[in-house]
């Protein structure tokens, strides 16, 4: 399910939170898609750069996405890393940063038509997905693979369920649900 999917050497492949590429190598390697990979963390970025260094169909590109072009503080932690602050991230070893973010209006008229859109951002999916939803962008992407991120506040659950529903009605269908 993670790597399985009707994709060729034509598709047009993003992954939102790139982190140490894992599953970028997997697409590329299967596929040979034109993939883009968005990472705000100069540290994760520059290891999927420099593994990708050779092949002019992968953009690995030093940024994370967001509704508008700007600079967020984000708080690194390995694969926890997040511009949402809910804790107190530097008893738990975070460290803050300052990272770019890229409109993800700007990268839809980068890349245009999306096959597969791979999101794993650590707790900004609900504000993404539900603009994109409102304005119908969503409609830009074939297929999307989401890590949806829970607080233990119940909110996050009813914003998750709706998001479904609402891509649901847009016709897409869910294939596997954790």
């Amino acid at each position: 399910i993670w790597i399985d999917h009707e994709l060729n050497s034509n598709s047009v492949v993003i992954e939102f939170g790139g982190y140490l590429g894992r599953w970028s190598k997997e697409i590329q390697n299967r596929y040979n898609p034109n993939l883009y990979i968005f990472e705000p963390v100069t540290e994760f970025y520059n290891q999927i750069k420099n593994h990708f260094i050779n092949n002019n169909k992968v953009r690995v590109i030093n940024e994370g996405v967001s509704l508008i072009d700007e600079d967020k503080i984000i708080y690194i932690n390995k694969d926890s890393t997040s511009v949402l602050k809910n804790q107190d991230y530097t008893k738990m070893g975070y460290v803050e940063n300052i990272s770019k973010f890229m409109s993800i209006d700007k990268i839809l008229e980068m890349t245009g038509k999306i096959d597969l859109c791979q999101i794993n951002i650590e707790g900004f999916e609900y504000e993404l997905l539900d603009y994109l939803i409102g304005c119908e962008k969503i409609l830009y992407f074939d297929k999307l693979i989401i890590e949806f991120h829970f607080e233990r506040d119940i909110r996050y659950q009813e914003k998750r369920n709706k998001i479904r529903s609402d891509l649901e009605q847009l016709g897409y269908k869910q294939i596997w649900n954790y």
